[in-house]
């Protein structure tokens, strides 16, 4: 199952830097509006204006992420 990230609408992410980002913000759907260790204070930023209805549905989806519970 793949989860959506918040990343691609964070001003600090860059495509290219995908390799330094913790798989737990990247791939794993963390909410990095929270700080996360080794972040060095650098929380999600967002590139415009957002809903922030939708990125909780996409940081808390209604679906469980753990596979045991599918």
């Amino acid at each position: 199952m793949n989860y959506r990230s918040i990343c691609p609408d964070c001003v600090h992410f860059h495509s290219e830097d995908t390799d330094e980002a913790p798989d737990e913000i990247l791939r794993q759907g963390y909410d990095h509006r929270n700080p996360f260790d080794g972040d060095n204070g650098v929380l999600f930023t967002p590139r415009k204006p957002v809903d922030e209805a939708k990125m909780e549905r996409i940081v808390n989806p209604p679906v469980s992420r753990n596979p045991k519970d599918w």
